[in-house]
């Protein structure tokens, strides 16, 4: 009897060790973007495994096209409060963008959209509001250094430039196609709530040029 009830404590005790270990498991993966390299055949939503309710403070990975390297350090309270930086890794000249209280890392892409051999590195910037528009940083590089893709074009298209905006709220996501990069916004009814839109959706389509020695995104077209 005695024998028996011991055997049933170890088996109880086994248990328990191996679901601690299975819930220490699911925690790492629950992170697992820190220290991780993305390579040129992925395309990452940084934060869709973390859950929403929970602040990530810090948070550090590396994007890598197979030659060159970018570094993305993340820090900072709150999901529109966070700052920032962009660091090359391998260049002669490895220079650091940085930005301060400008969202959190949403998504990141590479791409070769203007076909000169060189990938660029697009990461877009969520904000955490309701009604805000993602943020869109791009990188390419030369022979020195890490070089800023100049995106102001984005702000002639959210001004109204280029077609009426007034059923633009946000919610939006940048993904590639076609040789496009693209952003898919969701269109708002009057009397919409900002959760609910019912207007359908719009891509916005940019192309990346080279004018005068520098690179720059420019607005193509809409559908």
């Amino acid at each position: 009897m005695l024998r028996a009830i011991l055997f049933m404590l170890i088996l109880f005790l086994i248990g328990c060790s191996k679901d601690n270990k299975n819930n220490q498991n699911k925690d790492l993966n629950k992170y697992n973007l820190r220290n991780q390299t993305l390579n040129s055949s992925e395309m990452h939503h940084a934060d869709e495994e973390a859950n929403r309710s929970e602040i990530i403070k810090e948070r550090k990975f590396t994007i890598s096209d197979s030659r060159y390297f970018i570094i993305v350090e993340q820090k900072g309270d709150g999901w529109s409060a966070r700052d920032i930086s962009f660091r090359s890794s391998g260049l002669p000249e490895n220079k650091i963008f940085k930005y301060d209280g400008v969202g959190y890392v949403d998504t990141v892409m590479i791409a070769d959209l203007n076909r000169d051999g060189i990938k660029e590195f697009y990461v877009t910037i969520g904000n955490g509001g309701s009604g805000g528009m993602e943020d869109l940083y791009v990188f390419t590089y030369d022979q020195r250094s890490i070089i800023k893709v100049d995106t102001k074009c984005i702000e002639n298209v959210t001004d109204g430039k280029y077609f009426d905006v007034s059923k633009i709220q946000g919610h939006d996501n940048y993904h590639i196609s076609g040789g496009y990069l693209v952003n898919t916004v969701p269109l708002y009814n009057d009397g919409d709530a900002n959760c609910c839109p019912t207007g359908g959706e719009m891509n916005i389509f940019y192309k990346i040029v080279s004018v005068n020695d520098s690179i720059k995104l420019e607005f193509e077209k809409t559908n």
